[in-house]
Order: C-alpha cells, then sequence, then structure tokens
C-alpha cells in the first residue's frame, strides 16, 4: 500500500510533468489570441478596401456619364454652329 509520502512523491513528478504542458497551452492560447486579432483586423481592411473599390467605381461610372453628357452637347453645339453658320469662337 502507498503511504502518503509516496502519494506526495507520485504528485510532485506528475505535477513537473504538467507544467511544461501547462505553458505549451498558455503560450498555444496567446497565439491563438494574436491570431484572433490579426485575423480581425485583416477582415476590417479588406471590407475598408471593398468600400473604397466600390466609391472608385462610383466615380468613374459618374465620370463616364459626364464625360457623355459633354461629348453629346458638345456635337449637339457643333451642329447647331454649322446649321446657322456661327464660327466656333476657339478655332482659328
Amino acid at each position: 500500500m502507498l503511504t502518503n509520502d509516496d502519494l506526495q512523491q507520485i504528485g510532485k513528478i506528475v505535477k513537473g510533468e504538467l507544467d511544461p504542458i501547462n505553458k505549451d497551452i498558455a503560450i498555444l492560447k496567446n497565439g491563438q489570441a494574436h491570431n484572433t486579432t490579426m485575423l480581425e483586423a485583416v477582415l476590417e481592411g479588406q471590407q475598408e478596401l471593398q468600400k473604397t473599390a466600390a466609391r472608385e467605381t462610383t466615380v468613374m461610372n459618374l465620370g463616364a456619364r459626364l464625360t457623355r453628357k459633354v461629348n453629346d452637347h458638345e456635337e449637339r453645339i457643333t451642329e447647331l454652329e454649322k446649321e446657322r453658320n456661327i464660327p466656333h469662337p476657339h478655332k482659328h
């Protein structure tokens, strides 16, 4: 039968074996927390890039619409000037 001293010795041995494992678990948990924080930051950055891309697309579409309008107006003005024999003020 095991005595109290024997059990205490076994407990010390087991504790000695578990300490490095507990330290490894603590390191893994800490690393996991850092990974989670990093992933959250990457996700926020990705969402901001998506918003920026959407705004750029909107601006580009607006620019294209305005360019078409300006070109249309220039063509109409040129045709009106031709019809009325009005000289173009910027052409020499």
